[in-house]
C-alpha cells in the first residue's frame, strides 16, 4: 500500500486557474482639457502682445522716417531761400546802379540840348556839371534816395549782407511774403533838382 508524498499535498500551479488581470483605471480627462485651453489662451495673449509691439514699432519708425523727411525739407528750403536773398539782392544792386547810371545819362544828355539853346559853351559846360554833381548827390544822400525793401526774413538776411556801403539808403521790412518788392521814394530826388532848375531859370531870365 503506498503512502502519499510531500508532492501529491502541494497544488498543481501548473493548472491553476488563471487570474484575470484588472484592468487600469481610466485616467481623469478633465485636466488635460483644462491645460490645452491655457496653453491656447497664453499663445493668443502672446500673438497680440507680439503684435501691438510690432505696431508700435513700425509706427515709431515712420514717425522718425517723416520727421527726417520735414526736416530735410525745411532745410532745403532755407537753403534756397537763402541762395534765391543773394542773387536777388546782387540783382537789385545791380539793377540800382544801372538805373542810376540811365538817370545820369538822359538827364545830362537833355539837360544839354536845353542848356545849348540858351546859353555859351562855358556856361553850358558848367550849369551841366552843376547839374550832375547835383543829381550825384542827390543819389547818394540817404534821404533823398530810400529805397523801402520787404520780404521774408531769410530773403532780407541775404539782402542785407549783401548791401555793404549802401545799406544806409535801404530800409527792410519783414513780411510773409515769398518774394522782395522794392519801392523808392523819388518826390525828395525831385525836390532837390527842382532848385537847381529854379535857379537855372533864374540865370537864363
Amino acid at each position: 500500500m503506498a503512502f502519499p508524498t510531500l508532492a501529491d499535498a502541494l497544488p498543481d500551479f501548473a493548472h491553476a486557474i488563471p487570474v484575470t488581470p484588472r484592468a487600469p483605471a481610466p485616467r481623469a480627462q478633465q485636466p488635460q482639457r483644462n491645460d490645452a485651453a491655457v496653453a491656447e489662451r497664453r499663445i493668443e495673449e502672446a500673438t497680440a502682445k507680439a503684435r501691438e509691439e510690432a505696431i508700435a514699432e513700425l509706427t515709431d519708425r515712420h514717425q522718425a522716417e517723416l520727421a527726417a523727411i520735414r526736416a530735410h525739407h525745411e532745410e532745403e528750403i532755407l537753403s534756397l531761400q537763402q541762395q534765391l536773398g543773394a542773387k536777388m539782392a546782387i540783382a537789385l544792386i545791380n539793377s540800382l546802379q544801372t538805373s542810376e547810371q540811365r538817370v545820369m545819362d538822359a538827364a545830362g544828355e537833355m539837360t544839354a540840348r536845353v542848356l545849348g539853346l540858351a546859353l555859351t559853351e562855358k556856361l553850358q559846360q558848367k550849369a551841366l556839371e552843376e547839374f550832375t554833381a547835383r543829381l550825384q548827390d542827390a543819389l547818394k544822400d540817404e534821404e533823398t534816395l530810400r529805397i523801402r525793401i520787404e520780404g521774408n526774413a531769410v530773403m532780407l538776411e541775404a539782402l542785407r549782407g549783401r548791401l555793404g556801403d549802401r545799406a544806409h539808403q535801404f530800409e527792410l521790412i519783414e513780411t510773409t511774403n515769398p518774394e522782395l518788392s522794392a519801392e523808392i521814394n523819388e518826390s525828395l530826388l525831385e525836390t532837390r533838382l527842382y532848385e537847381w532848375s529854379r535857379q537855372l531859370s533864374e540865370l537864363l531870365a
